[in-house]
Order: C-alpha cells, then structure tokens, then sequence
C-alpha cells in the first residue's frame, strides 16, 4: 500500500519533488545503507531495578521501520540508546556503517551528527522564523556555517515549507509544525531519524501527508517511527519491532506480522489483530 495513493494530486507532486529535494535519483534509491540492527542491547534505569531492554536481538533491513509495543514496553528506552541519551548495560546496534559495541568518543560524536530526533512533545522557538530555526540547529548539530543556510533550505523543502522559510515559528499551523519537526530532523542530513508518535494531533488529510513525506524520507535514511496508531504502521511500515515488557516481542516483515501473502493485503485491522495476538492484550 502506497501513501501516496490516499493523497489529492497536488500533494502528490509536493511529496514526489521530496526526493529531488534530498538529492535523491528516482531510478536509484539504494545509494544509502538502510536499515537497523540490534545485538543483545540491554539497558536497566537502575543497578538493582528490572530491565528496561533485555537481551533485544534482531536485524531489520529495510529503511521503514515502526516500533510497536504497549505503555512501558521500552519503546523510549530503546529510542534513548540508539540516540546517545542512554548507554547500554551490555550490547550493541548498528545503523548503516554507524554503531558498533564499543565507539569511540569521537565515534559517538560523528554518529550523533547522522541522526534526527522528533519528540512526541517537539517545540521550536516561536520567534524564530523556519528558516532561522532550522539553522540553529544545524549549528547545535555541527554542521558547518558555510552549509547551514544550503541545508536548512534544503530541509525546508524536503518537507514542502520553503513557501514559509520566512513565516515565524509560531504563524505554523499544527500540521506544519510537524513538518518542520521533520525538517529539523532531517536538516543534518540524517542517515537514522527517531520519530516518536509524530502525527499526534494531525488530522487525516495532514497525516497523510505527513507518512507520504516519510515515505519519501526512506529514500536516503532509516526511519523509525514508534507509534499507537495502526493507520500509521499500515501505511508506513516495511518491517516491525514489537517489545513488549522489555523483551523482544517480534522483528520481521509487515506482511510476516500480520500473517498475510503482499503487501497489499497489509490493513489497519490486520496490523490491530496482530497487535492483540502478539502482545496477548484483550481490545476493549
């Protein structure tokens, strides 16, 4: 199922000139390492408290990737140690040539510059305009002076926004909001983007679009994308990583998940069955 699919003609254009934006040759998509690998990653809050992640082993190929797991599952936990936040008791994770057992300071240093980060509860400065905003952060992420102003544009049209490079922070609608979220995450240009439940609050014509801009995203990076939404995983997902109590619940294909044959047999109530039946939860 292609997200494209669901989205009027004109933002179909807006989402296929994302490609061009990232620099991306349509024919020749495969120019990036993808994918996410995890070998015994553990992970404890405390020395003497239960874990967090324990013993998380797989390996996920491709570049669309969504994390599934009930409240407490250690969805966050996992996203804080594949982002430096957190260190892991024991373990690794590989993200294209990145990772590894043990890095380096330097090591972590040029990893921390290949990734993007969208929080749940994502705030920008409101006085910024986009364009100044996303230069900030380009600055905080390294990024040299003299590409600062070429990326964050670059960026800003990833996501459809150039049209309001200039508009303040605060003038964005909710939906746009998200978007620059996005760019903001992108304007490193990311190999790995971390997205926590990042179409909250959209609404269905603005998600969407949104998953479509994401779907473009792949081309270049790995895009976890953790979420409640079985629409999302539906629409967006190529592989799954389910935990559940810390543990590893499922990894593989989404057809393998839901247990069908293509791709196109993927639903949203295919994926909320295997939810059920994977976790052992009881809908209400």
């Amino acid at each position: 199922m292609d997200p494209l699919d669901d989205l009027p003609s004109d933002s179909r254009r807006e989402v296929v000139a994302v490609g061009a934006a990232l620099g991306v040759n349509a024919d020749d998509a495969t120019s990036a390492a993808g994918g996410l690998s995890l070998d015994g990653l553990s992970f404890k809050y405390r020395k003497s408290g239960p874990w967090a992640l324990d013993q998380i082993t797989c390996a996920v190929p491709s570049r669309a990737i969504a994390v599934l797991g009930p409240n407490g599952a250690g969805k966050s936990t996992l996203f804080g140690v594949l982002s430096t936040v957190l260190r892991p008791v024991s373990g690794s994770f590989t993200v294209g040539s990145h990772g590894g057992v043990h890095m380096t300071a330097r090591e972590v240093d040029e990893y921390r510059r290949v990734i993007g980060v969208l929080p749940q509860d994502f705030r920008a400065l409101g006085g910024y305009t986009c364009t100044e905003f996303l230069e900030y952060v380009a600055w905080l992420r390294r990024v040299p002076a003299s590409a600062a102003r070429s990326q964050a544009a670059e960026a800003l049209s990833a996501v459809a926004l150039t049209d309001s490079s200039t508009k303040k922070v605060r003038e964005l609608s909710g939906g746009m909001r998200r978007r620059l979220g996005l760019a903001q995450a992108l304007v490193s240009r990311a190999q790995l983007l971390l997205l926590d439940e990042p179409t909250v609050g959209l609404d269905p014509v603005q998600r969407s679009q949104f998953l479509a801009l994401l779907a473009s995203v792949t081309e270049t990076a790995t895009v976890c994308l953790a979420t409640h939404l079985v629409e999302d995983v539906a629409l967006f997902a190529d592989d799954v990583v389910l935990l559940v109590d810390g543990r590893l619940g499922f990894a593989g294909t989404i057809e393998s998940f839901c247990n069908v044959r293509q791709r196109q047999d993927v639903s949203a109530a295919a994926v909320e069955r295997a939810y059920f039946a994977q976790t052992g939860a009881t809908p209400r």
